[in-house]
């Protein structure tokens, strides 16, 4: 099985997936030479990360299940539970509350922010709840100074780490931010490949 996931803030769309998916070879995407089909893959158009992420997930599922292994046991990872964190949508103190009686068993927390009540909301948040926890602002700021203000308020609080504060092109936001080392800033939209990864890694933790 592959998946396509087409959030908004990415230029792929459902008509540029099928069109991705209608112009490839399927005569290319034998499992007989599975190392040759993944590379065309990977070399097949540029962009469309989404469709081109669907395929290979489900070549990969597929060669793992003919063979008989897990996929875990083909990419060699670590079968051991991982803890994962209970992601709040931007919400109000109620919503709030609501939501941490629902997830009490959660070790820890992600809250969206990038909205102009961010404050506030880590107020409630750090009046209701003791937990670690990070935050996610999916691209939400774009003044440095309010960005600043809220990060120093994190580093108060003990959050784990800043996700995605800026747009996801202005790296140079991201690198200031990261040098005044007042939370760890991690990347997300801004990494959409290794060429991303090896020009923009230096701008995040």
């Amino acid at each position: 099985v592959g998946e396509a996931s087409l959030p908004p803030y990415l230029e792929d769309t459902t008509e540029s997936v099928v069109e991705f998916l209608e112009g490839l070879d399927p005569c290319q995407l034998t499992l007989e030479n599975f190392e040759k089909a993944r590379r065309y893959i990977q070399n097949f158009k540029q962009g469309n990360t989404a469709a081109r992420a669907a395929v290979e997930m489900a070549l990969v599922s597929q060669y793992a299940q003919l063979n008989g292994v897990t996929l875990s046991e083909y990419l060699d990872v670590d079968e051991r539970p991982v803890f994962t964190s209970y992601t709040f949508g931007i919400s109000t103190r109620e919503e709030m509350a609501t939501k941490l009686n629902e997830a009490k068993d959660f070790k820890s927390f992600k809250l969206k922010l990038g909205s102009e009540n961010d404050l506030q909301i880590l107020k409630d948040f750090g009046e209701l709840c003791d937990k670690p926890f990070s935050v996610d602002v999916n691209q939400g700021w774009s003044d440095f100074g309010y960005a600043k203000e809220v990060a120093e308020r994190l580093r108060e609080m003990g959050c784990l780490f800043i996700e995605q504060p800026f747009n996801a092109q202005n790296i140079e936001l991201h690198l200031r931010l990261k040098e005044e080392n007042l939370v760890p800033v991690f990347a997300d939209e801004s990494i959409q490949g290794l060429k991303d990864f090896e020009e923009r890694s230096e701008a995040f933790d």
